[in-house]
């Protein structure tokens, strides 16, 4: 893998096809380990890295610890003002 780019992915809740990740928040690397959340750029949901870096759905414990994850809650609100952002451009 080269910089950030990862094996091409969907998203498990809307099928979004991702290929390179960010670490948002500085010391985080940009290459997720198996465990690590991500953020769907589309739909803005969260789910985990497999081993091979796949995607999958958080279990039940995960999706709690999620939704009191403050960095989680900043991302999400982080992919909600750029997806409306876009969403007012195309309107123009």
């Amino acid at each position: 893998m080269k910089d950030n780019f990862i094996p091409p992915v969907k998203c498990p809740y809307c099928g979004y096809r991702m290929d390179c990740t960010s670490g948002v928040f500085d010391g985080e690397g940009k290459i997720p380990k198996p465990g690590d959340a991500s953020i769907c750029l589309n739909c803005g949901k969260a789910s985990i890295f497999t081993d091979t870096l796949g995607m999958r759905f958080p279990t039940p414990e995960e999706k709690a610890d999620l939704a009191d994850d403050e960095r989680i809650i900043q991302a999400q609100i982080m992919q909600a003002s750029v997806v409306t952002k876009d969403l007012r451009k195309k309107q123009q």
